[in-house]
């Protein structure tokens, strides 16, 4: 689990199923894209994608809302994926442009910065940053 922003993580599955890791943090929501798990006495969201360009853009959007929503609920947020590498950074990485105005590539490179392995899938990453910079401008 990596601190990317202010009250923002991401992390694997595993990251979001150890209690004492999570309250350290105060991570009050766990947002789940891969698939679901046990996070007790937090909010848990569990919201498949695919990792890949096969998404349709509303389901995208969709997760973007729901995790802008988780996010500005009081304590931390946490997105976990699979691995930690794909689909929790591109939708932490959409956060962070909802907020600050810049495109996704460029939070995706911040985010490199702090977790080692970062590699989101090309496709998911273009549809991201697109629908991202439309909810920015809505």
């Amino acid at each position: 689990m990596k601190h990317v922003d202010e009250d923002l993580y991401i992390g694997d599955l595993s990251d979001s199923e150890y209690d004492s890791r999570l309250d350290s943090e105060d991570i009050e929501q766990v947002l789940t894209l891969s698939r679901d798990c046990a996070a007790t006495d937090r909010t848990l969201v569990h919201v498949p994608i695919q990792d890949d360009g096969t998404n349709g853009d509303e389901k995208i959007k969709h997760v973007i809302q729901i995790a802008r929503t988780l996010r500005q609920r009081e304590g931390s947020l946490l997105v976990a994926c699979s691995s930690g590498l794909s689909r929790s950074v591109l939708i932490a990485a959409a956060l962070m442009t909802l907020e600050e105005g810049n495109r996704v590539p460029e939070n995706v490179n911040r985010i490199k910065k702090v977790k080692a392995g970062v590699s989101p899938e090309p496709e998911l990453m273009k549809q991201v940053n697109r629908l991202a910079a439309d909810i920015y401008t809505s």
